[in-house]
């Protein structure tokens, strides 16, 4: 049996993020410029808070549950159209074209994830996939069979994430919720903040996004549950404690390379991104300090991803009770930091999440890992990578400050061309420093092959 390959995951979900946001990316270029902002509030942030939601609940806990425990395929698919049946009750109880349109998604995710597993199996875990564990050998075998009932033990986990999973919502928008029901920004600043978080965490969408779905798969099936570290195979946990620290190290060294160069870029991003509407309520002072957000996010996708695929069900309770208390304080946070800092403590009250929940997730991982614990110091960029962070902050935003205040053509073109120098000095830098990420990517890109 083949180890499953970290970079065959990211690669195909890569794909599929990369063509959905770039084609929404366009379009918010044009919405933004074209459509009044109350209404892109009211749109973007309201009625997308309701359909992510329910896509999210309906979706999050099969998913994980499936990939948790292995069994026949037929039992398999039955537990997988459990989606659509509850989708359904939500349509029964709110008959909306919006909760209509949720029902037609979950129906699609729902052959989806079989044809995902399908070639999850097929090309990651076993070299003969007809005897797999959830093999699919035929188009019927994606419906479900009056022959094969559900598994009570499959249910447990569907029930524990689903719990996991609403406060999980309450965490990720958490500021929506503020925004929907307490009115603390009006609708037009609520399209502002939207905007810049949707072009803050482009990135993270793209990139990260799917980083972190490949990154629960690869754990999932790396480590085991319920089981002590010392009785698992040596090979296994030393390769995928190696792989949790490159990961961990290079979404640092990532975060931090964009926060060093979005901050000088961030007002002429925003200008060309969003034109006046941006510009003109403080976009880049928002899209600036979303960037540091950005760098906990990421350290907490990972951190989160590795602890989620190794808690046992014990632990998993647990965490629903800490994602409980987070979830009450985190709205809260949220309340009062946007009463007295507006959008900015929408930002805040999210960087303050996230530190916490990293704090938890990394005291589940020296608990688990014990001894193959990484050390602090092993997850930091090379010293002179650093360095040359620090000094090019400097550059780019002296850079700002001398051709970014004043508009025009040349101007911003001096600007950039600044900061593109900079970027290749250290994109250099990383390439000839940062050997021990050199050496994963290899080892990845050969274990593909």
């Amino acid at each position: 049996m083949a180890t499953p390959s970290l970079l065959n995951f990211f690669l195909v979900n890569l794909t599929g993020q990369l063509i959905s946001r770039v084609c929404s990316f366009v379009i918010n270029l044009y919405l933004l410029r074209n459509v009044d902002a109350a209404l892109l509030g009211l749109v973007n942030v309201r009625l997308t808070l309701l359909y992510t939601s329910i896509l999210f609940l309906v979706r999050e806990p099969l998913r994980k549950a499936c990939l948790s425990v292995q069994t026949n395929s037929a039992t398999y698919v039955n537990h997988l159209w459990l989606a659509p049946v509850i989708c359904f009750c939500f349509l029964l109880t709110l008959f909306t074209p919006l909760s209509s349109f949720c029902l037609a998604q979950v129906l699609s995710s729902t052959a989806y994830l079989g044809v995902h597993l399908y070639h999850y199996y097929k090309l990651s875990l076993s070299t003969d996939f007809t005897s797999a564990p959830l093999g699919i050998v035929n188009f019927r075998g994606y419906f479900p069979s009056s022959h094969h009932g559900l598994d009570r033990t499959i249910l447990k986990q569907i029930g524990s994430f689903l719990v996991h999973s609403v406060f999980k919502q309450l965490l990720t928008d958490g500021s929506a919720f503020v925004m929907t029901f307490t009115n603390t920004i009006g609708l037009a600043n609520q399209a502002v903040y939207d905007a810049i978080e949707k072009l803050g965490s482009l990135i993270a969408r793209i990139v990260l996004a799917p980083l972190e779905e490949s990154s629960y798969l690869y754990f999932s099936s790396q480590f085991e549950r319920d089981v002590a570290i010392g009785d698992q195979p040596r090979l296994k946990v030393e390769e995928g404690v190696s792989t949790l620290k490159n990961l961990l190290r290079g979404t640092t060294l990532l975060s931090s390379v964009i926060i060093v160069f979005g901050i000088a870029y961030s007002q002429l991003a925003v200008g060309l991104y969003g034109g006046e509407l941006l510009s003109s309520n403080q976009g880049g002072a928002l899209l600036s300090c979303y960037l540091g957000y950005l760098f906990v996010m990421t350290i907490n996708g990972i951190t989160e991803c590795f602890a989620t695929a190794t808690m046992s069900n014990t632990d998993i309770f647990a965490h629903i009770g800490f994602l409980f208390v987070c979830a009450f304080l985190y709205l809260g946070l949220n309340i009062g930091c946007s009463f007295y800092f507006a959008a900015f403590g929408f930002i805040l009250a999210n960087a303050l999440n996230m530190a916490v929940r990293i704090l938890y997730s990394w005291q589940h991982i020296q608990r688990y890992l014990r001894r193959w614990t990484p050390s602090f110091f092993e997850l930091l960029p090379s010293v002179s990578t650093i360095l040359l962070l620090v000094f090019s902050l400097f550059v780019t935003n002296l850079s700002n400050l001398i051709f970014g205040s004043t508009a025009g053509i040349v101007h911003n073109g001096a600007h950039i061309a600044i900061g593109g120098v900079m970027f290749l000095v250290v994109v250099l830098n990383i390439y000839k420093s940062e050997l021990l990420l050199q050496q994963f990517v290899s080892r990845s890109i050969q274990h593909q092959d």
